[in-house]
């Protein structure tokens, strides 16, 4: 199952948005995370901006209705939508 992982960086303060799926290292016995960005949040309105790289059909399916759950130090991000 796929989630969605929102992540500050600090030089440039821009929040980007990452889906983000769990898979299992049978080598090392550990799980992982596999994460791909899909976009990041505009800081003034804080709505999604697609990137790029996506076709306008994902970007559609991946545009998520964010809320918020965190404490300040960790931010992440819950999807509404599928």
């Amino acid at each position: 199952m796929a989630f969605r992982v929102k992540q500050v960086n600090k030089k440039t303060g821009v929040t980007y948005v990452y889906e983000a799926v769990s898979v299992w290292d049978k080598e090392k016995q550990q799980p992982r995370n596999k994460q791909v960005c899909i976009g990041k949040l505009d800081p003034k309105t804080g709505e999604f901006i697609p990137s790029k790289r996506l076709n306008p059909e994902q970007a559609a399916r991946a545009t998520p209705i964010l809320t918020r759950t965190h404490s300040p130090a960790n931010v992440s991000v819950k999807s509404l939508s599928p």
